[in-house]
């Protein structure tokens, strides 16, 4: 039947007060619930207070439906970090710092104004809805480069090869040849 070990809140913390397991603890052994929110009384193990982990967590969730999630207490709460378990999905709400190198191996999607920034200023913008990219600082091109498009230089311009012109040319200025 049920054990029930219970301390007043009021209480001072102290090993007189705590449930102490030194060896293993297992818990759901011939039953596994599946709860949908942290707070289900359809659960195995409910902790209502802090808990430390000293060593690694693993997380077997393998099965189709089974999670990971972060930030669903109550039924109607939406999971704000959730690692779908069979797959390896994992969906973000909310901001995501990384601290260290990055590194993809497959399509990046980004559905938003995409931006590498220096503190608040853009170094590197495009737009989602126009496509249209603003680069500060120098562009360097070592492979073909294809301009389906009108090409407009605002500055000088040096070309360190031979320009081939294959449709006619218009100059509305002074045309300089040294050589």
């Amino acid at each position: 039947g049920p054990l029930e070990i219970k301390d007043s809140a009021t209480e001072t913390e102290s090993r007189l007060n705590w449930l102490r397991v030194r060896y293993r603890g297992r818990f759901g052994d011939s039953y596994q619930a599946s709860p949908s929110y942290a707070s289900h009384n359809f659960s195995t193990l409910k902790a209502h207070g802090g808990a430390g982990i000293m060593k690694s967590l693993y997380v077997g969730a393998t099965g189709s439906n089974e999670r990971f999630a972060v930030g669903k207490l109550n039924s109607g709460d939406t999971e704000k970090f959730t690692v779908i378990g069979a797959t390896g999905n994992t969906t973000i709400q909310g901001t995501l710092l990384v601290e260290d190198n990055v590194n993809f191996n497959g399509t990046l999607d980004v559905d938003a104004d995409f931006a590498v920034r220096n503190g608040t200023t853009d170094k590197f913008f495009v737009d989602n809805v126009t496509g249209n990219t603003n680069i500060e600082g120098t562009l360097t091109a070592d492979g073909h480069t294809e301009l389906n498009s009108t090409l407009n230089v605002d500055s000088n311009t040096t070309l360190g090869g031979t320009l081939t012109v294959a449709n006619n040319t218009e100059i509305n200025g002074t045309l300089d040849v040294d050589a």
